[in-house]
Order: C-alpha cells, then sequence, then structure tokens
C-alpha cells in the first residue's frame, strides 16, 4: 500500500505571493500608502477636534488622529510591511505559513512592539516630567516627540514583522539586564 505524504507548505494564495508579482507589488504599494496616511493624519491633524464625537466618522477620525492609536495603527501597517518583505525577499522559507496568519502574527507583534514604544515614555514622561508628549504647546516639542516616537515605533515594528525572532531577541535582553534571564 503506497503511502500518501502530506504537503509540506501552506497554499499561499494571498498579498505577497512571491517576489516580482504584480498582486505582491501592489500589496505592497497599499500597505506603504496606508502608512503614509496614517502618518499624515497622526502627525498633522489635531485629535482634539474630534474629541465630543457625535457620528462614527469623528469617532474614526478621533482614533485615528490620537497619538497613541496612531502610533499602534503605524506599528500594525509597519510590521506588515516587514512581514511583506521577508516573504517577497525569501519566498521558501517565509511562505511556509499561510499568508493570512502571517500577517495576523505580523498585526500582533507590531502593535505590541509600537505599545512598548509609545507607552514606555509615556509612563516616564508621566512620572519625572521629562517629555512633553503632547503635540499642544507652542515650542513644536510635541509634535517632535511624536515623529520620534512613530518612527521608532515603525522601525521597531518592522523589524518585529520582518524577523519572527526580534521580538523574543528583545524580551530576553529586558530580562537579562534585570536580572530575570540567564546571565
Amino acid at each position: 500500500m503506497a503511502s500518501v505524504q502530506a504537503p509540506t507548505t501552506v497554499a499561499t494564495d494571498g498579498p505577497g505571493t512571491g517576489p516580482g508579482s504584480i498582486k505582491s507589488a501592489l500589496f505592497g504599494l497599499f500597505l506603504l500608502s496606508l502608512y503614509l496616511a496614517l502618518f499624515t493624519l497622526g502627525s498633522q491633524v489635531p485629535s482634539s477636534a474630534f474629541k465630543e464625537f457625535r457620528s462614527p466618522y469623528e469617532f474614526m477620525m478621533f482614533v485615528l488622529t490620537l497619538r497613541e492609536s496612531s502610533i499602534l495603527l503605524l506599528g500594525i501597517v509597519a510590521s506588515c510591511l516587514g512581514t511583506w518583505r521577508k516573504r517577497n525577499q525569501d519566498a521558501t522559507e517565509a511562505n511556509r505559513v499561510a499568508w493570512y496568519l502571517a500577517y495576523t502574527s505580523a498585526g500582533i507583534g507590531g502593535a505590541v512592539m509600537s505599545g512598548i514604544a509609545v507607552g514606555l515614555p509615556s509612563i516616564f514622561g508621566q512620572m519625572t516630567s521629562l517629555f512633553d508628549l503632547s503635540r499642544s504647546g507652542s515650542d513644536g516639542r510635541g509634535q517632535q516627540n511624536y515623529t520620534t516616537l512613530a518612527f521608532l515605533g515603525s522601525f521597531l515594528a518592522f523589524l518585529s514583522g520582518y524577523d519572527k525572532t526580534y521580538f523574543d531577541r528583545v524580551i530576553a535582553y529586558v530580562a537579562k539586564r534585570i536580572g530575570l534571564g540567564p546571565a
């Protein structure tokens, strides 16, 4: 009796199915355009204009322009860009997982990494009053801090989407530094 071998790869129909494909290029262009649109909204439109939302549109604009949620959304998209880049760079290794699982994992990892990037300075800023993380003020420090946090969160999220072991290495490094991990 002949044995049946299970396939070694999962079907990868979906965005980013292979290097050089039109479908993949359009998906990458969509992700990059979405990133630029989210960054522009988050950095240029004040969320105070939508604080008292009376319609779903105003609520959506409030979420898109609020500093914390804007940076988290940027991180999710940046992580998906990292995953898209990895899947196009190495089609054999990266495509062993179905595309929807890869991008879902990237979205979660991107949200966590950008959440860390925006959360830690916010906590330290509130505790020590060293940072002005609001976007108000006449000196522009708040806007510079938003831009810095957005790019830092996006960079960390991109790396976590590109290299799935990056998040594990960051956690191991932090645990070692605070004395919880192996020396």
